[in-house]
């Protein structure tokens, strides 16, 4: 889909989507999937060969990245396809040395689709999630073995409109993605057994009207966490954590900064006692919190400008975090990378290519090796995949046609 960054709305969507109102502003909203009427079937069909960068439309832009190692990095996303008006699935492999562009399902006619999240295991095991369709849009898993990715049969889903937002791999046999059901409405959990996906039941705040969970992660088999946010009769609402012992999902505590409760739109574990979060708990600000096994603790963060977005982050210890997303001022919107100590964050330094940038994903697997992922323009919209690296010591825009 193509992203355009207007002013005062830093957030992710399809055009027509509605916000999930509530008592936070969240970066990635769903409510107001699909506007009705039957759902699309597109035909799928899959190129021969795994394509290559000089063969595909370098215009899109990514909305995920996941870092095994300096040598197994995945980075997921959509290039537009000019001639039929279509945004298709876009997902790379860098082996440390070149990129490679896998193989994904292309489907017929103007299908607009979004990939948001992705997490891998190896150069041959990674998960994508997302959604795809026209007008009504539907839940799209794909699962790449280093060549090619082949899209993954979902449970069938009741009501129009479903998007899959975050997704987490331990293991070949446990996989979770994170998303929103029934047209944005309502949470959707569901699981990888190494064999087949499975819905999982997830609770809701009491009275909950509408609910959706926007990311997810999982550090072990008996510890995960998801984040969202609810809205309840009336208009009023607020964010939704959740937490996976290995048996169920049960209510966490909800992270709250000055009264006001965060919205978390993006969330890393690393273990019980290191979870990170990042999102708004207003209509402007941005916060970032880290779990110690007991209480969330705020971290210090700069003024930014009047509007930013945090809408990835990604920890490696308790004292090294990495956030991504965008900022407004009164010019274009730019990228925005935070790096965090553990006590507070400061703004890093990144290149700036084209007059607007945004950042959608960011992961680490080190203090040396970080990526950052999203789109640029010259203009209001983001044509261009977006890639920068973190070293150690800078960030720097890589290219996907080589090394």
């Amino acid at each position: 889909m193509r992203i355009t960054a207007v002013a005062g709305n830093c957030r992710r969507g399809l055009p027509g989507w509605a916000a999930l109102v509530g008592m936070v502003m969240l970066a990635a909203v769903t409510a107001g999937l699909a506007a009705g009427g039957r759902p699309v079937q597109a035909a799928v069909r899959h190129l021969p060969g795994a394509r290559t960068l000089d063969t595909i439309s370098p215009a899109g832009e990514l909305g995920s990245v996941s870092a095994v190692s300096p040598a197994d990095v995945w980075v997921a996303g959509v290039h537009d396809v000019t001639s039929k008006d279509a945004a298709e699935p876009l997902v790379l492999h860098w082996n440390g040395t070149t990129w490679m562009t896998l193989k994904t399902p292309v489907f017929a006619g103007r299908v607009q689709t979004s990939l948001d999240g992705l997490s891998a295991l190896s150069p041959t095991d990674a998960w994508v999630a997302g959604y795809y369709g026209i007008g009504a849009y539907h839940p799209l898993i794909l699962h790449c073995n280093g060549t090619a990715c082949q899209q993954v049969t979902t449970p069938i889903l009741r009501g129009i409109g479903t998007a899959l937002y975050g997704v987490s791999a331990v293991s070949p046999t446990d996989v979770w993605v994170a998303g929103a059901a029934n047209g944005g409405n309502a949470r959707l959990m569901l699981h990888w057994n190494g064999q087949a996906w499975m819905r999982v039941a997830t609770p809701a705040p009491s009275g909950a009207q509408d609910t959706a969970l926007f990311g997810v992660s999982a550090d072990s088999v008996t510890d995960a966490w998801a984040a969202g946010s609810y809205l309840l009769p009336g208009g009023t609402g607020g964010p939704m954590m959740l937490h996976w012992n290995g048996n169920a999902w049960t209510l966490a505590k909800a992270p709250a900064i000055g009264g006001a409760p965060l919205g978390a739109d993006a969330i890393s574990a690393v273990s019980p006692t290191d979870v990170w979060a990042a999102g708004t708990y207003s209509a402007s600000d941005q916060a970032i919190v880290r779990w110690d096994g007991k209480t969330w603790t705020q971290m210090k963060i700069p003024a930014i400008c009047e509007t930013s977005c945090l809408y990835g982050v990604s920890a490696v210890s308790p004292t090294d975090a990495w956030t991504a997303g965008s900022s407004y001022s009164t010019g274009p919107y730019k990228r925005l990378i935070l790096h965090c100590n553990g006590t507070a964050c400061t703004r890093a330094k990144s290149p700036v290519p084209g007059q607007t940038q945004m950042l959608f994903g960011v992961s680490a697997d080190s203090p040396t090796d970080a990526w950052a992922v999203g789109g640029y323009g010259s203009g209001k919209s983001l044509d261009k995949v977006l890639i920068l690296h973190w070293d150690g010591t800078t960030w720097t825009q890589v290219s996907p046609t080589g090394s």
